[in-house]
């Protein structure tokens, strides 16, 4: 008998969802759409390193308003952090892919994310782990990332060549031609429509 070897593909977006809005939604869809994904999960944070506490609704609200918004979509929401007691990103992942080994995974971020990658806590280190999808944002695209100090370091290649067991390898997702399904997600998700 010849054993199974497929894996399953799942794409991570974390972040502080404060709160889950269409952006969210957008690159998870646009995920799925080109990155030959079984589902995303969206990792609701506790606290962002990066950001002031003192700005976010409880992980409570957060975690249901981010569940409502996906409540049609092949999206699961978790709350990994609070029972890893870490915020940083290097641990999530070390957690989920020793928690998960018959799964790849590939974080997803914004283009304005890859602007301030470098200020990760190791980030070098979450490059060697997972590949990465960067999604052009408003106002950051490809002509900004040019000058991200991470650029140079990460290895870019085309959406369809991310699953290489390689290290340090980035691909570059240009979502402007969603506009089209954002606005089916707003019409979609009425009560959201002023995210």
């Amino acid at each position: 008998m010849v054993a199974n070897l497929s894996f399953k593909k799942i794409g991570v977006l974390g972040g502080s969802f404060n709160p889950a809005h269409k952006g969210h939604l957008g690159i998870s869809l646009c995920a799925l759409q080109h990155l030959d994904l079984d589902t995303v999960w969206w990792l609701v944070t506790p606290k962002n390193p990066l950001k002031t506490a003192d700005t976010y609704a409880p992980i409570t609200h957060r975690m249901a308003c981010a569940k409502t918004l996906t409540a049609d979509y092949n999206i699961e929401v978790h709350d990994v952090e609070t029972d890893l007691q870490s915020t940083y990103t290097v641990d999530v992942i070390h957690h989920i892919k020793h928690t998960h080994t018959h799964t790849r995974f590939i974080w997803l971020m914004g283009a304005d994310n890859m602007v301030s990658f470098h200020r990760w806590h190791r980030w070098a280190d979450i490059a060697t782990m997972v590949p990465i999808a960067v999604f052009s944002r408003p106002n950051t695209g490809m002509d900004t990332l040019q000058g991200c100090p991470c650029y140079d370091i990460l290895h870019r290649v085309n959406p369809v060549d991310i699953w290489q067991p390689k290290p340090r390898i980035w691909t570059y997702v240009d979502t402007t031609h969603f506009s089209d399904c954002a606005t089916r997600i707003r019409q979609k998700n009425m009560e959201y429509k002023h995210l």
